[in-house]
């Protein structure tokens, strides 16, 4: 079966019982709904390693499987773009010293 896909803000989080509640528009209607998403040990993540790094207002993109009655997220992308973290200034600083090392060799070639 084809996994079908939903992108969202994230209303609730529910570690313990690995679930997520997002909002969405429901393109069949043209409102806004509500979708509770499971996890399971098969989910996989992007932006972040699990479930508990997930938090409310974040957007979130999930390919899913329907079984049962129950949205089961197979995987979830949360968007980090738009909010300046940690990974974005870690990223940052870790290109500032290769920068300058490629402005230092040069100079010290030439140099002698």
């Amino acid at each position: 079966k084809a996994a079908e896909w939903v992108w969202g803000e994230v209303v609730s989080v529910d570690p313990q019982n690995k679930q997520v509640v997002i909002k969405h528009l429901d393109y069949e209607s043209y409102k806004e709904a509500q979708m509770t998403l499971k996890v399971d040990e098969k989910t996989q993540f992007e932006n972040i390693a699990d479930l508990s790094e997930v938090k409310a207002g974040d957007h979130i993109s999930v390919d899913y499987q329907v079984k049962d009655g129950s949205h089961i997220a197979e995987f979830i992308v949360v968007e980090r773009e738009e909010t300046p973290g940690a990974p974005a200034a870690e990223s940052s600083e870790e290109q500032k010293p290769t920068s300058v090392q490629e402005e230092i060799s040069p100079k010290e070639e030439t140099v002698p």
